[in-house]
This record gives C-alpha cells, sequence and structure tokens, in this order.
C-alpha cells in the first residue's frame, strides 16, 4: 500500500491506523514484510497506542525470505500516542525488492495491529535494546498480524 504521488515522501506499509492494541514484548525485534519500489529511504512512521517505551526501527534486506543485513534505522525514540514520523538515520538509495521492517522496544509497547490476514508472516528473535544487529540472528515466526507501520520513500 503506498500513499497518491506528490513531492511529499511516499509511505509504505500500513499507515492507516487499525482499531485493535498489539502487545510487543520488550528486548524482541520483530519483522515484517514489505516490497518497495527503487527510491530513497528517507524516514519510518509507526501508529502507538501508549506513549513511553523507547523504540528504533530498522529496515532490512530479504534473503531467501528471511531478515538480513541492516538498510537503515532510526536513532531510539520515545513512543507518543498516535502517529510518529521519524528520520531514517542514514537515508539510503534501494533497488526495488523485499525488505524487512522491524521494531525493537525497551519495555512493553503497543501499536495498532489488525489480524485480517492470517498469511501475514512476521519473523523475531530476542535482541537486547539498543543498537540493532547489522545482520538478523536466525528468526522464529509466526503469522496473521499486520501493524501500523511504514517506510517513508522519496
Amino acid at each position: 500500500m503506498s500513499d497518491p504521488a506528490s513531492s511529499q515522501p511516499r509511505r509504505f506499509g500500513w499507515p492507516i491506523e487499525f482499531s485493535a492494541n498489539s502487545t510487543h514484548a520488550p528486548n524482541t525485534l520483530v519483522a515484517v514484510p514489505l516490497d518497495l519500489p527503487a527510491g530513497t529511504v528517507v524516514g519510518f512512521g509507526l501508529i502507538a497506542k501508549a506513549a513511553g517505551p523507547q523504540s528504533c526501527m530498522v529496515l532490512y534486506a530479504d534473503r531467501a525470505g528471511a531478515p538480513a543485513a541492516l538498510v537503515t534505522f532510526t536513532r531510539p525514540f520515545a513512543l507518543a500516542l498516535g502517529a510518529q514520523s521519524l528520520e531514517a538515520a542514514a537515508p539510503i538509495e534501494i533497488a526495488q525488492g523485499r525488505f524487512w521492517l522491524a521494531t525493537l522496544f525497551d519495555r512493553q509497547a503497543s501499536l495498532g495491529i489488525d489480524y485480517a490476514d492470517k498469511g501475514a508472516i512476521s519473523k523475531w528473535v530476542s535482541h537486547a535494546f539498543g543498537s540493532p544487529p547489522d545482520i538478523f540472528p536466525a528468526p522464529h515466526q509466526f503469522a496473521g498480524q499486520r501493524y501500523n507501520l511504514w517506510v517513508s520513500l522519496q
């Protein structure tokens, strides 16, 4: 899903608020697949259902259907209630392809969540809050959840 074309960055992911609230465990890196066009990653966004926890967002490249090498990320930030847009720490050009959008929290957090797509895949690993790993470790998997997350491309 993408916003209409304009001079503003385009958002790819799920920027329309889901009504349900997720429960994200602390120190757990959770990634969802996202097919992106070629462009420059300039930012990230999410919709938080509760304020307070520290978070970071990370974009990983895909390798064989799983998150692999780190592409870019946000610096740690505090969740605020509602929609937040964040700058990428290092804007970067990407080719069209599959990527993985991940979040990491320092304590329990809540985002907008939707359970309608039973085939929606999420990959996760335990990882201490702070710097995201350069290479996503071998993940576990679950299905059926989409979150209010997006990547902004210029």
